[in-house]
């Protein structure tokens, strides 16, 4: 960072002061800034997104989500409920080998999901990243 460039860092230090994340962009992937000593140019960090959430209705019967409500999670209407979703960032995802009949998860694979062996089935898994409370 250099005088002539500091205007640019304003925003990443304001958020650091105010306790919010910073990530720095390293091999293509925002990873978690941990040093804050910005050395790189300042279009190499960002304030850590925070994951957006909204209320859908779903059918009930078939699963399928219709349209966006300002209802409260959990309230029902003419078969449809309203279910909450978050915004994936950044995921984390696995291959988990899970029991057919029971649906449980029982260990990481290296195999692409939709593969079979044994009664089980690759299934893919995303990390789900919390909301920060305020």
């Amino acid at each position: 960072m250099t005088k002539e460039n500091a205007h640019l860092y304003l925003p990443l230090v304001q958020a650091l002061a105010d306790g919010n994340d910073i990530q720095q962009l390293s091999c293509g992937e925002w990873m978690a800034f941990e040093d804050d000593a910005f050395i790189q140019g300042a279009n190499n960090y960002r304030i850590k997104p925070k994951p957006a959430e909204v209320n859908i209705w779903v059918e009930d019967k078939t699963n399928f989500p219709e349209e966006i409500s300002s209802c409260n999670a959990g309230e029902t209407s003419r078969g449809r409920t309203v279910r909450l979703f978050r915004e994936v960032i950044e995921p984390t995802e696995v291959n988990i080998w899970v029991e057919d009949k029971t649906n449980v998860p029982e260990e990481i694979s290296s195999f692409n999901a939709g593969e079979t062996s044994g009664g089980r089935t690759v299934r893919l898994f995303r990390e789900v990243i919390e909301p920060t409370k305020p």
